[in-house]
């Protein structure tokens, strides 16, 4: 099998054919067919990744925690003087409320730029990990074929005497060993990379207010719908609107006829509560009309 032809660049094809190889070597009859294994093997890409970038990418998320604790320090001095019952945004919302809750945005934003700098820095030591186990396996695979020498030509391919017989299977118990190595480089950077891009996921999910890009409405109004919780339940753990709601919504409103924005923003401004006001985006995230709501 020709590595030039085949698409090693997925990480699971590199795991089962550097399996195989592994299998292969120890079984391998000739000393011209180990040398083969072991250039096939030389020859798989080596586990992606740039440790020092990843590292220079948690240092700019840290800076920035420093700039979010601030944001938070001005809030809440805002917040502890005694707002007048003033209403704000499209939607009517109370600005003591508004401040409230771009507290509570602030911190989540800090806990989740402290959050990526984990992610990223455990990344880096997985990826600067697995790249030096994949060196080690590659270095012992140039050792073994240095001490096996030059291929062997037709005649002496016929015949192998016991010296020759003990340095193959000598080269290719380390050779297999060696190829065990690079499988497990390839294993455990794939596994971290799965792992990062999930808790990166996560926390790119709690930039809420983020999700919704529609200039319907008023940066207030984002807030608040994104920070509204279930009625009674901590607000953090119990949001109505999840990401995903929020983005639909989003959508929903800046594709909505005039008349309908219109319809749309009277309701929310004449809800009872927050709750109700999310429950509405709810609404409009899962696809009714505005009629439908309005009937609602």
């Amino acid at each position: 099998m020709s590595f030039l032809s085949s698409p090693l660049d997925s990480p699971s094809l590199r795991l089962s054919w550097l399996a195989g190889l592994s299998e292969k070597m120890l079984g391998a009859g000739s000393k011209n067919d180990l040398l083969d294994l072991i250039d096939d093997a030389l020859s798989v890409p080596r586990p992606g990744g740039d440790q020092a970038v990843l590292e220079g990418l948690a240092d700019l998320y840290r800076g920035q925690v420093g700039h979010v604790g601030g944001v938070f320090d001005q809030v809440d001095r805002v917040g502890r003087k005694g707002l007048p019952q003033v209403w704000v945004g499209d939607t009517s919302v109370l600005a003591s409320k508004a401040v409230n809750a771009a507290g509570r945005s602030a911190t989540r934003m800090g806990e989740a730029f402290q959050g990526c700098v984990t992610v990223l820095l455990t990344l880096a030591d997985a990826i600067g990990a697995a790249q030096r186990k994949d060196e080690q396996g590659r270095g012992q695979l140039l050792e073994q074929k240095k001490m096996l020498g030059g291929r062997d030509g037709f005649f002496d391919d016929l015949h192998e005497n016991d010296e020759e017989e003990w340095d193959r299977e000598n080269a290719a118990h380390f050779g297999s060993s060696a190829v065990g190595l690079m499988h497990d480089a390839v294993s455990e950077a794939q596994e971290a990379t799965r792992v990062a891009a999930r808790d990166l996921n996560k926390w790119a999910a709690e930039a809420r207010a983020g999700k919704m890009e529609t200039s319907e409405l008023t940066a207030v109004d984002k807030l608040m719908l994104a920070d509204t919780g279930v009625a009674g339940a901590d607000a953090e753990l119990n949001e109505i609107l999840t990401a995903g709601d929020l983005a639909r919504a989003s959508a929903r409103m800046d594709l909505l006829s005039l008349d309908d924005e219109t319809a749309m923003e009277r309701m929310l401004a004449k809800s009872d509560s927050p709750q109700e006001r999310a429950y509405l985006m709810k609404a409009l995230a899962a696809g009714h009309s505005v009629a439908e709501i309005q009937e609602f």
